[in-house]
């Protein structure tokens, strides 16, 4: 097949679900994968040394989410890293501008502020960009709920361990 696997990433449950697919795709495609992540800057800061620290740094930092998303960087994948500043939707759709890409993304939160956020980004990009889209949902955990509700329930699953009658074996 040709083209290239684009994923739009973010540092969330949904984002590294949606690295991890998109790796898949990449390689049983054996298509190169085009990491992008839009920065937020002010017109006046995006200077040349600016662009390159902030390139450093989320570089960086797709290096590390695909150590904790797969355990290492894919070897048999060839890896671009995008970064640009502006919306999502509009780099998401300067970068995936072929027929023949296909465009990875994570599905929306569960706080209302960020999806209502993230869902109007995902309907702009659909909009704009011209090639097949797929949207991953988060891991299962990440569904269930908020990391303070998972944290409550594993304290009560503990003291109802801890509290549960000791048999002694004779």
């Amino acid at each position: 097949m040709s083209g290239r696997v684009v994923v739009g990433f973010s540092p969330t449950p949904a984002g590294y679900e949606a690295l991890r697919y998109a790796v898949e795709q990449a390689t049983a495609r054996r298509a190169p994968l085009v990491v992008v992540r839009a920065v937020r800057v002010e017109p006046y800061e995006w200077s040349a040394d600016a662009r390159m620290d902030t390139t450093v740094a989320v570089t960086a930092e797709v290096v590390t989410a695909f150590r904790e998303a797969m355990g290492e960087t894919p070897g048999d994948v060839k890896v671009q890293v995008v970064v640009d500043p502006g919306r999502a939707d509009k780099v998401l759709g300067s970068v995936a501008n072929q027929r023949d890409d296909l465009l990875i993304l994570g599905s929306c939160t569960r706080q209302r502020l960020r999806a209502l956020v993230h869902g109007a980004m995902l309907r702009r990009c659909l909009r704009v960009v011209a090639c097949p889209v797929v949207i991953v949902p988060p891991p299962a955990m990440a569904r269930d709920g908020s990391a303070a509700r998972l944290g409550r329930e594993a304290v009560a699953e503990l003291e109802r361990y801890l509290r549960r009658p000791v048999e002694l074996a004779s």
